[in-house]
């Protein structure tokens, strides 16, 4: 049979005036009824080991919390001073039912462990100036200032407070044995406290009992110390250790013990607290290390003695760091990991075919077009959405319509196999005028072709969206990559008052264990949201795709690398800002042509010469004439077109015009570069009445836009 703990396995126990008991008492634990004979208490909850009769205290006047009864016994408790049952009797307990209250014997639980973490400051975030000996820190204005992990020191008022990292060697007259302590030394202050604030929960071992000690000792003078309990809201304050003085020489353990009133914290989880406060002295020097916070869920029996009793429990530095995991564990987790996603960290988006704002494009309902680098926009209603660039860089899309959208981005065969051998995780970094909830679903298809996003079909891998923005009928045949468990990977995007977004980790995908993975060619993320009303915006700072089970922002990159990445797809001559089919020369290129002079009239004509272009960044694939390589003419922003010109020896030209791009024929192409030879022998412009002149020269004169996209090309 099961043995159990009773209500209160902190076992802390005072003698009649209140005083704690110590090693000179000892419990009988006996039948409730005459002639009171032992009944054996156990060490573990299945009666294999017995206690010792009578039961020892310890020192600081507790029993140990593994004590185990049998929970369908009544047991008689007397407490005296001494091993025998002649012994003065100082306590007794009648009629004990252990477990009356139909708990386990893990119900009552007495935090054995300090849940203080960093309790000996070895680590610290200031470092040691130069010409110091320790690490020190000065501070002369007041405010809240983070000094170590989990700790932090509030100052008010005006003065200066210098705090040093002590290092202690193993000494016989230091007890307790701290590797490090923190000497905090204050002048001028209104007030100082250094805290630790316990997150998440503001009714922590309220109806309970809670213990906070230090180890502390003054320099120069003596100075006061005072410690309590201040849960986030209302915010009012349980004293633990009443001002007491602290003395220099030795260092000294100070403390207290206290009830802890039922809650009235009006803070929900997400943002309710309670912080542990050391009162320092505004003016003075402590020595403060080995902090200590234990505490239970059971009150203790009134009068609680005034001071502390209970004893450090030493742990190793390695230990402490393992409890520092809280402090690190959000910077960890958040660590950017570079995605597989290519320009959806979208202030470095180039958007370099449409430029901003993009105007609601007539693709026809339940259509989709691109509006960034790889950037794919689903349209509910034809018309529907206007994306602008923000002033931060960001995607925002606003509906002119009432209607849905959907963000969808293509990877090819080399990356979709890749990707669907991992776990994949995905973050939403964004915010709206409004909450609209949003779906993300992951996509991989074993089709030889994409749906054809351009004109004339418009049409993307989603046909219709549900309620919620995940597709709903397809282009195609595609098959969604699961999440465990029937999750669904659901957000709700929300707006934010600062300057700041939300974001919103989703996953785990996984299909790993699928061989379907090695056929795919084609993968395909869709990031879709119900309808959204006229004239409302959403706005999305970044959208991840990253492998493993930690969803993060996209790891950080410089413009040229995403450049780069989105040229695999499409590239231009135009400046980054320029959009194609504008007339502009400031990048145009510079092709020399050939001349021929005619000596009757002195005419130059000017003819068609090959020519190669070298691409900036390779190509996902070799483009064509057709629909691949477009040629505009740099004075006009004409597609197809070419400007060429003849110059007479000087920079004017003399004969400029403009000529069909199909003057020239694409002869070969591939992943890097582009040849063109002259398709006819006609002459594309001339000039007459100039003599022989080893300075005349021909050029043509164009810009171009390669395109590789998926869906395009």
């Amino acid at each position: 049979m099961p043995f159990v703990r009773a209500p209160n396995p902190i076992w802390f126990m005072v003698d009649l005036v209140g005083q704690p008991l110590n090693d000179e008492y000892y419990a009988f634990f006996l039948t409730n009824t005459l002639p009171y004979v032992p009944q054996v208490v156990y060490r573990d909850n299945q009666g294999n080991t017995p206690w010792t009769d009578p039961l020892e205290f310890y020192p600081n006047g507790t029993l140990p919390d593994n004590l185990y009864f049998d929970d369908s016994l009544v047991y008689r408790i007397e407490i005296r001073r001494g091993p025998l049952q002649s012994e003065p009797l100082i306590y007794e307990i009648n009629n004990f039912i252990p477990d009356e209250n139909s708990s386990t014997d893990s119900s009552s639980i007495l935090t054995e462990d300090n849940q203080i973490s960093n309790s000996q400051f070895s680590e610290i975030l200031f470092t040691t100036p130069s010409g110091a000996l320790l690490p020190t820190l000065v501070i002369t204005t007041a405010g809240n200032y983070q000094i170590a992990p989990d700790w932090f020191l509030t100052l008010t008022g005006s003065g200066t407070t210098t705090i040093t990292q002590q290092d202690y060697a193993g000494s016989p007259t230091i007890i307790e044995n701290p590797p490090f302590a923190l000497r905090i030394a204050s002048s001028g202050w209104t007030s100082a406290i250094l805290y630790q604030r316990f997150e998440n929960n503001g009714a922590i071992w309220s109806g309970g009992a809670v213990a906070m000690s230090a180890l502390v000792r003054a320099q120069g003078a003596s100075a006061l110390l005072s410690m309590q309990y201040v849960p986030s809201s209302p915010g009012t304050p349980t004293e633990i250790l009443a001002p007491t003085i602290i003395t220099t020489g030795d260092y000294s353990r100070k403390g207290g013990i206290v009830n802890i009133p039922a809650s009235t914290n009006t803070a929900t989880s997400d943002s309710a607290y309670v912080d542990m406060q050391l009162i320092l002295p505004p003016n003075g020097t402590l020595d403060i290390t080995n902090v200590q916070v234990i505490g239970q869920t059971d009150a203790l029996p009134t009068p609680i003695p005034s001071t502390l009793n209970v004893p450090y429990k030493q742990e190793t530095i390695n230990r402490q760091i393992d409890h520092l995991f809280n402090y690190y564990a959000y910077g960890l987790i958040s660590k950017p990991i570079k995605s597989y996603l290519v320009g959806w960290d979208f202030p470095l988006n180039p958007s370099q075919f449409n430029g901003s704002p993009v105007a609601p494009v007539a693709t026809g309902n339940n259509k989709s077009y691109y509006l960034w680098d790889q950037t794919i926009l689903f349209q509910s209603v034809s018309s529907g959405f206007t994306g602008t660039r923000q002033p931060d860089g960001s995607l925002g899309i606003t509906a002119a319509l009432t209607s849905q959208f959907a963000l969808i981005q293509y990877l090819d065969v080399n990356q979709a196999r890749e990707i669907l051998k991992n776990k994949l995780s995905v973050n939403v970094s964004g915010k709206a005028s409004t909450t609209f909830k949003g779906t993300v679903s992951l996509w991989y298809s074993t089709d030889a072709n994409l749906p054809v996003v351009n004109t004339p079909t418009f049409n993307s891998l989603v046909l219709s969206l549900d309620t919620n923005g995940k597709p709903a009928t397809f282009n195609g045949n595609w098959t969604e990559v699961p999440l465990p468990n029937s999750l669904k990977p659901e957000f709700n995007l929300a707006p934010n008052a600062t300057a700041g977004y939300n974001d919103y980790p989703l996953g785990v995908w996984d299909l790993q264990e699928s061989t379907a993975a090695d056929t795919a060619n084609w993968f395909a993320i869709v990031v879709g949201f119900q309808s959204i009303p006229s004239t409302n915006d959403v706005f999305l700072q970044s959208i991840s795709l990253v492998p493993g089970e930690i969803a993060t922002r996209p790891a950080p990159q410089t413009y040229d690398e995403v450049q780069r990445e989105c040229e695999f797809y499409y590239e231009k001559s135009y400046n980054s800002t320029v959009v194609p089919g504008t007339a502009d020369t400031s990048s145009q290129l510079l092709v020399p042509q050939n001349l021929s002079f005619t000596s009757a009239g002195g005419v130059y004509d000017l003819y068609a010469t090959p020519f190669n272009i070298q691409f900036r960044s390779v190509k996902r694939t070799p483009p064509t004439t057709s629909s691949g390589i477009v040629f505009y003419a740099s004075s006009t922003g004409a597609a197809n077109m070419v400007d060429v010109a003849i110059f007479n020896g000087t920079s004017s030209e003399q004969a400029p015009a403009l000529t069909n791009s199909s003057d020239w024929k694409l002869i070969q192409t591939g992943t890097k570069n582009a040849q063109f030879y002259p398709n006819n022998g006609i002459s594309l412009t001339n000039i007459s009445g100039v003599a022989a002149n080893a300075a005349v020269s021909g050029i043509a004169k164009f810009q171009y836009t390669i395109d590789s996209r998926l869906g395009v090309v």
